[in-house]
């Protein structure tokens, strides 16, 4: 009994010293970081994007998401301050998950603005979700934990041993399918592409299907999943997804949207097939694990109880919070940014409620990107004319032009604000 105390008094002891330890090692990396003081160089403005596929820049080539405008069009506008823009949008990354990097990526950057876009994934990405689901003396137990930099250092070292959270950057395989074939997939996506607004969705979807007899591309199975699953027919999408990974295996948009289509699902046999078809992936690419657990765990978000928006509501609100409030804590200024969601996609739209609430009950500065754009469809009267302009592929994300205007969006939100003004000046 003796000898259990005294392990456990010097358990404790040896805790407690490298708590300090680690406390301390903090302190001197920040005071001895060039990026310690973000005011003593006036001609360095470092921006933090942080978010999910709509700040990665998905729908649209590498080098051409809002924060790759944003670095082009401050840098030749204002030539006589270094910006650094640095883009942490990750694709499916729901607010927990960037909660769970966001104070590395305070510690490393030390910014001097965060841009926040996030929350979209929240509705089918359940990760991290039983965190605010525990009972209240549960939550005050991980707060506590979370303070302590023994308990961090002990769950970013568990978690660089797990690959299956670190999704692969964006792949270049979609833009891949050169040449005519290329051109001939362009045209007939084109085609079909205004079929969902003439409630002709079967008939695209017929015509898809039609064309990859011919034509194996990503790109196509892409867009057929897609559209299956727009039109409710959840085999053929899971079938598009299947198809595609054998062209494109290391492809994650494959693996996040049959996730995805699985969880829109009722039928358990599409529940299933698609854990089949993800554990068959999970060995040679371990973090395919990741949209294995988001499907499990879905369980915690019934479907069939009518609660859940205020429950994805709560979450969303919950984990903003903690975002907006860590970044404004290190120094830096916040910008709370909408989604441009604009066509038949109701269930995005109650997002953007949520992120404006947050912004005007905390007077967050706010860039409304749906208003803007909606102006934008409203003003060109023909939505097949806005789709060839401003969306990609899927309807959903913006695509090049899109993500400019986004980026526009947010400058025009910093001269508000006055970090830029007429001198060139940062305040």
């Amino acid at each position: 009994m003796n000898k259990l105390k005294a392990f456990l008094i010097g358990l404790f002891f040896v805790f407690i010293i490298l708590e300090i330890i680690l406390r301390i090692s903090s302190l001197f990396y920040r005071v001895n970081s060039p990026n310690y003081n973000p005011r003593a160089n006036a001609s360095s403005y470092r921006i933090l994007c942080i978010g999910d596929s709509f700040t990665q820049g998905v729908g649209a080539k590498k080098g051409y998401s809002y924060p790759d405008f944003l670095q082009r069009i401050l840098s030749d506008k204002y030539k006589d301050i270094k910006f650094s823009i640095i883009n942490k949008g990750r694709g499916s990354y729901n607010t927990a998950q960037i909660l769970f990097f966001l104070d590395e990526w305070l510690r490393k950057i030390h910014p001097q603005l965060v841009i926040v876009l996030a929350g979209g994934a929240n509705s089918w990405n359940v990760w991290g979700y039983r965190r605010i689901a525990k009972k209240s003396i549960e939550v005050a137990i991980a707060n506590v934990l979370d303070r302590l930099k023994v308990y961090k250092l002990l769950e970013h070292l568990t978690f660089l041993t797990k690959q299956e959270y670190r999704i692969p950057e964006l792949d270049s395989v979609y833009y891949a399918d050169g040449g005519k074939k290329s051109e001939k997939v362009s045209s007939l996506i084109k085609r079909v592409s205004g079929y969902s607004q003439e409630n002709r969705c079967g008939a695209a979807l017929d015509r898809l299907k039609e064309a990859a007899v011919d034509y194996n591309s990503v790109r196509l199975y892409t867009w057929i999943g897609m559209t299956a699953r727009d039109c409710a027919r959840y085999k053929d999408a899971l079938w598009a997804f299947e198809k595609g990974a054998e062209i494109a295996p290391r492809f994650f948009e494959f693996y996040a949207q049959a996730a995805q289509n699985a969880y829109l699902s009722k039928d358990s046999r599409v529940r299933e097939e698609t854990l089949r078809f993800l554990n068959a992936h999970r060995k040679d690419m371990p973090w395919v694990n990741f949209y294995i657990k988001k499907m499990r765990n879905s369980c915690h978000l019934d479907k069939s109880d009518n609660s859940d928006d205020e429950k994805i509501k709560k979450w969303v609100m919950h984990d903003l919070s903690l975002i907006i409030n860590k970044s404004l804590i290190s120094g830096a200024k916040v910008i709370l940014m909408s989604y441009p969601f604009l066509l038949p996609y109701d269930c995005w739209h109650q997002v953007n409620g949520w992120l404006k609430e947050y912004a005007q009950e905390h007077d967050i500065p706010f860039v409304d990107n749906h208003s803007m754009f909606l102006h934008i469809r409203f003003r060109l009267a023909d939505d097949r004319k806005y789709i060839e302009r401003y969306l990609a592929f899927d309807h959903q994300h913006p695509n090049a032009n899109g993500y400019k205007i986004m980026a526009e969006n947010v400058i025009e939100k910093m001269k508000e604000m006055g970090i830029i003004k007429a001198k060139h000046d940062i305040r």
